[in-house]
């Protein structure tokens, strides 16, 4: 954020997303509570609105049972027969 000297287009041309205020938020309350985020969106989020099936992906590696996780693939598959 630093570094951006100006806007990347004029403010309702388009949009573009961005995780520049997610990471401020996660960075903000991970100092203000000296809480890993996730355990902190769990105990004080997830936890009392009963959302038993969600969490923060914060291991890309992890194998999580009935999840649907994104890929890419270059190659372009036809369904045509």
């Amino acid at each position: 954020m630093r570094k951006q000297k100006k806007l990347n287009f004029i403010p309702g041309d388009e949009f573009l997303y961005c995780n520049t205020v997610y990471m401020l938020m996660v960075n903000s309350i991970g100092n203000v509570t000296k809480e890993k985020f996730t355990d902190w969106m769990k105990a004080n989020v997830f936890e009392p609105l009963r959302m038993t099936n969600t969490y923060i992906e914060d291991r890309y590696d992890r194998i999580v049972p009935n999840n649907a996780t994104s890929y890419y693939n270059e190659k372009i598959i036809s369904l045509e027969r």
